[in-house]
């Protein structure tokens, strides 16, 4: 997995509130704790914000 796949990866499980998932994309894929706690934080803001998820599952 490439270091933006795993990053957005993150950032869904962020918008989703899945930490568990994200710790594994995390342990896995070696990106560093800033820029996964900056994932998760975007994912956060981005369902604060009203937008859409860009997941294979949310999508209509």
């Amino acid at each position: 997995m490439t270091r933006i796949t795993a990053l957005n990866h993150i950032k869904v499980a962020g918008y989703h509130g899945d930490n568990r998932a994200a710790m594994r994309i995390y342990a896995e894929s070696r990106i560093s704790l800033a820029a996964n706690s900056n994932a998760i934080l975007q994912g956060k803001r981005m369902k604060e914000n009203g937008m859409a998820c860009t997941c294979m599952n949310c999508k209509p």
